[in-house]
């Protein structure tokens, strides 16, 4: 397979992550992930990167090299990440309260605005794995008087706030992201691009963005392509 795109080394390691980090192969499979990709593309997902100061030194395309040379790379790289660990127990907490949440909103029952709920959810997720998110998730916490250093237990603290229409917790955790301007931006960003998304299917699992130590290793291959590639 000859790699030339973000999109493309993304696909190549994503089943590599699944595999080590334990997630069950019936949340977001292969395929799934790799229209998510592919309908955010090359370019949204460097620019996207940026706003959490990751995969800072990669621009433009990648030269067309063999993706198959770097399959090992991505298996190490996964195994040796400090986080792999807990990208399961975060996966399954948030496909359970966004389950509970959308049903709860078929039903006519929540009062609180799906846009703060949604930036809620994909700040609290996604800010475990990026270094820059220690700040915003400590906040978080103490707005819900959680410990932050137990994310799957903060959303679903964070649920629990929700399906309450506990709306002072809600505003309470969106004060905290607007604080931090590089993650309001970037949920606002994910948000405008989920709005947009052509795709109409039911969502079944989040998965972790890329961490410092992996953005490092995605930056790696890309350099190395750039300068053996085909």
């Amino acid at each position: 397979m000859k790699i030339r795109t973000v999109t493309e080394l993304l696909k190549s390691g994503y089943p590599h992550l699944k595999e080590y980090s334990g997630v069950s192969t019936c949340l977001l499979p292969e395929r799934s992930f790799a229209v998510v990709v592919d309908g955010l593309g090359h370019s949204r997902i460097i620019e996207s990167s940026l706003f959490l100061d990751l995969l800072q030194n990669v621009q433009g395309d990648v030269p067309e090299y063999d993706g198959s040379l770097y399959s090992p790379i991505w298996k190490e790289a996964c195994i040796d990440w400090p986080l792999l660990s807990i990208v399961k127990d975060i996966i399954m907490a948030a496909v359970e309260s966004i389950d509970q949440v959308i049903r709860k909103h078929k039903q006519g029952k929540l009062s609180i605005e799906l846009g703060i709920i949604f930036r809620g959810f994909v700040v609290i997720a996604f800010a475990p794995f990026v270094p820059n998110g220690r700040d915003v998730l400590r906040d978080i916490a103490t707005a819900l008087e959680c410990d932050p250093d137990n994310p799957p237990g903060l959303i679903r603290r964070y649920t629990t706030a929700i399906l309450n229409n506990d709306m002072a917790k809600a505003n309470a955790v969106s004060h905290c992201i607007e604080t931090y301007q590089q993650w309001s931006e970037w949920a606002n960003y994910v948000e405008q691009f989920t709005l947009g998304f052509n795709e109409s299917y039911k969502v079944v699992a989040v998965t972790p963005p890329l961490s410092e130590g992996l953005a490092e290793t995605l930056a790696d291959m890309i350099k190395e392509g750039q300068t053996h590639g085909a």
